[in-house]
C-alpha cells in the first residue's frame, strides 16, 4: 500500500472531495462541501423557500451529521498519534537548574542542559510512523464511508419528499380531472342526454380525488418535514419545491456497466481502503515489534556549569556518551505483544475480504435494482401517455353524447393510478441511482464512470 504524503494541515483536512470531487455545486456556492470540516461553519444558513435540489440537501446534511462531527474527533487524535511518532526522529533538549546547600554552610548552583537522540533503533521508529500514518488514513476512509452512508440516507428522504410532493400534484391534476368530468356530467344532465346516476358518480369521483388530495398533501408534509430535520431546519421551515436534476433523470436511458462498477467498488470504496490501511497498520506494528529486539543506538550531551557560593569558584561540567543499549530479559512481553500483532492482523485480513464481499454484493444488488427500475420507467411513462390519451378520448366521446359515462370513471381511474405509479417508479430510480453511487463508493451518479 502507498502511504500518505501530504503534509500535516492538508492531512488535518477531511479528505472526502479530493477523492470523488462529485458535488462540485450545492445549489449555492455557500453550500459547497469541500471535504473540509470548516467548510460546514462557514456556509451561511439555508433558506427554506429557495428551491431545493438533492446535491444542497445533500450538502447539508453531511454537515449536520453527528457521527461525522465524532468522526473529526477521531481524525484529531490520530493525527496527534502520528505526530508523537515522527518526533521520536527528532533529539529533545532540556534545560536543568538547581540550587542546593549542605550543614557545613556550603552552598552551589548548576545550570545544565542536556539533549538526548536515538540515532539509529533499526527501524522501529519508521515503522512507528507508518503504523501512524496508516491510523491516519483508515480513519479518514471510514470518515469517507460516514459521509457515502450520510449520502445516500439524504438522497432516501429528499426522493421520498420528491415521491409525496408527486403525488401531491399528481392529485391536484386528478381532482382537476374529476371536476371537469362533473361539469360535462352536469351539463348533459342539463340539456337532458344525461341520467342523475351519472351526475351522482361524477360527484363521488370529485369527493374521492378531494379525500386523495388530502391525503397526499399530510404525507408530504410529514416528508418534507423528516428531510427539514436532516438537514438542521426545523420541521415546517422547508415550504419551497424540490427540484429535479435532468441530468440525473438523463441517466435513466443509458447502461450501467456492473462489473466496472464491481471492481472499482473493490478496490475505490472507503470501507476497502479502511480495512486495507488497518491491515498496514497491523504489519507496521509487527516490524516495529520486531526491531525492539537490537535495542536503539543513542546520543546523550550534557553541558553546563557549576558555581560555589562560598568561594565563588566556577567550573563547567561537559559529558558526551553513545549508547547501544539492547533488552537483554523481558519477560516475555516483546514476544507477547508480537503475537497480538499477528493475530490482529489475520483479524483484519479477514475484514479486507468481509468489506471486498460486502462491497461487490451490494454494487450487484443495487445494479440490477436500477436496470429494473429503469426498465419500470419506460414502461410507467408509456402507461401514462396511454391512459392520458384513452380519458381525453372517453370524455370527448362523452361530450358528444356517443359514449357513456362508466368508460369516463374507468379513464379517470387508470390516469389516477397511472400518475401516481409514474411519480414513485420516478423516485424509486433516483432513488437506486444514488443508492448504487454510495455503493461504489462515489457521491452521486453524476460524473464520468458510472454509466457507459
Amino acid at each position: 500500500m502507498t502511504h500518505p504524503s501530504k503534509p500535516a494541515t492538508a492531512v488535518r483536512m477531511l479528505s472526502l472531495l479530493s477523492l470523488w470531487p462529485l458535488l462540485l455545486s450545492m445549489g449555492s456556492p455557500g453550500h459547497a462541501w469541500t471535504g473540509d470540516a470548516r467548510t460546514c461553519a462557514a456556509a451561511p444558513p439555508l433558506d427554506g423557500r429557495q428551491n431545493l435540489s438533492i446535491q444542497t440537501a445533500v450538502g447539508a446534511a453531511v454537515c449536520q451529521r453527528a457521527g461525522l462531527q465524532r468522526r473529526s474527533g477521531l481524525v484529531a487524535q490520530s493525527q496527534a498519534a502520528l505526530d508523537r511518532a515522527q518526533g521520536r526522529a527528532l533529539p529533545s533538549v532540556t534545560l536543568d537548574a538547581s540550587a542546593g546547600t549542605s550543614t557545613d554552610v556550603s552552598a552551589s548552583r548548576s545550570l545544565t542542559a542536556r539533549l538526548s537522540w536515538v540515532l539509529f533503533d533499526f527501524g522501529a521508529t519508521s515503522a512507528a510512523v507508518r503504523q501512524g500514518r496508516d491510523a491516519l488514513a483508515a480513519t479518514l476512509e471510514e470518515q469517507n464511508a460516514d459521509v457515502l452512508d450520510a449520502v445516500a440516507e439524504t438522497a432516501q428522504l429528499f426522493t421520498a419528499a420528491q415521491v409525496a410532493q408527486g403525488r401531491y400534484e399528481a392529485a391536484v391534476l386528478n381532482l382537476r380531472t374529476t371536476q371537469d368530468s362533473l361539469a360535462a356530467a352536469q351539463a348533459r344532465q342539463g340539456a337532458g342526454a344525461a341520467s342523475v346516476t351519472e351526475q351522482l358518480q361524477a360527484q363521488t369521483a370529485v369527493s374521492q380525488a378531494r379525500l386523495d388530495h388530502a391525503r397526499a398533501y399530510n404525507e408530504a408534509v410529514v416528508a418534507r418535514g423528516a428531510l427539514s430535520l436532516a438537514m438542521g431546519l426545523a420541521s415546517g421551515d422547508l415550504q419551497a419545491r424540490l427540484d429535479t436534476d435532468d441530468t440525473e433523470a438523463g441517466l435513466a436511458v443509458k447502461d450501467v456497466d456492473i462489473r466496472a462498477l464491481v471492481d472499482e467498488a473493490r478496490e475505490r470504496h472507503p470501507r476497502v481502503l479502511a480495512a486495507q490501511a488497518r491491515l498496514s497498520e497491523a504489519a507496521s506494528r509487527q516490524t516495529a515489534i520486531r526491531s525492539e529486539r537490537w535495542g536503539a543506538v543513542g546520543l546523550s550531551v550534557n553541558a553546563g556549569r557549576d558555581r560555589s557560593t562560598v568561594d565563588g569558584s566556577s567550573r563547567p561540567a561537559a559529558a558526551a556518551a553513545l549508547t547501544w543499549s539492547i533488552p537483554l530479559l523481558d519477560r516475555a512481553d516483546r514476544e507477547a505483544r508480537l503475537l497480538d500483532a499477528m493475530g490482529d492482523a489475520r483479524v483484519r485480513e479477514s475484514r479486507l475480504d468481509d468489506a471486498r464481499r460486502q462491497s461487490e454484493g451490494q454494487v450487484w444488488k443495487e445494479g440490477h435494482t436500477l436496470i429494473g427500475e429503469r426498465r419500470a420507467l419506460r414502461e410507467s411513462r408509456l402507461v401514462l401517455g396511454s391512459a392520458e390519451l384513452t380519458l381525453k378520448a372517453a370524455s370527448e366521446r362523452f361530450r358528444q353524447g356517443v359514449g357513456g359515462f362508466r368508460d369516463v370513471l374507468n379513464a379517470q381511474s387508470v390516469v389516477t393510478g397511472a400518475r401516481y405509479q409514474s411519480v414513485e417508479v420516478d423516485a424509486r430510480v433516483r432513488q437506486a441511482q444514488w443508492r448504487l453511487a454510495a455503493a461504489t463508493g462515489r457521491l452521486g451518479p453524476l460524473g464520468a464512470g458510472l454509466v457507459r
